[in-house]
């Protein structure tokens, strides 16, 4: 995936499907978050720390995450008990031929 494209692609789909500000900034944490694990899908980040970093209430950050979900701009995997959730982006910029770049 590559970085750069996607933020491209991003700002194209949401005249297609906005999105509020919160679930603007959930999106670009968890790019980061994917970026960091190199693109290796699904990424695991805790609610805790998402929620500290973007400075968001649970309700918030639940109805942000909601937005990325329905918008189709994240797939998200709850796991049983306290673990932590799995994200997986969903690639929106199109005809990319090589996969795996980190910017």
């Amino acid at each position: 995936m590559n970085y750069l494209k996607e933020l491209l692609a991003f700002h194209r789909e949401l005249r297609r499907q906005p999105v509020s500000a919160r679930a603007m900034a959930l999106w670009y944490t968890l790019m980061y978050y994917s970026n960091q694990a190199l693109w290796r899908f699904p990424v695991t980040v805790s609610e805790p720390e998402l929620r500290g970093s973007l400075g968001l209430n649970h309700d918030q950050f639940i109805r942000a995450r909601r937005e990325l979900v329905e918008g189709g701009y994240l797939k998200h995997f709850p796991q049983p008990g306290n673990r932590a959730a799995k994200y997986t982006m969903v690639k929106l910029a199109k005809g990319d031929i090589q996969d795996g770049s980190q910017v």
